[in-house]
């Protein structure tokens, strides 16, 4: 299946805003906030194309 990006794109640093409370919950449970950000989007973006 070909993706419907670039996956050889170099990864950009960017600023979002987040939920406070959300965001320390998910640091306590170690989660990887751009790989879980990045996947969300993989989805959305070949739920939309």
């Amino acid at each position: 299946m070909q993706q419907p990006y670039n996956t050889q794109a170099p990864k950009k640093p960017t600023n979002v805003s987040i939920n406070s409370d959300l965001l320390s919950k998910a640091k306590a449970l170690k989660i990887n906030l751009s790989s879980t950000l990045e996947s969300a989007l993989i989805e959305l973006v070949r739920a939309c194309s």
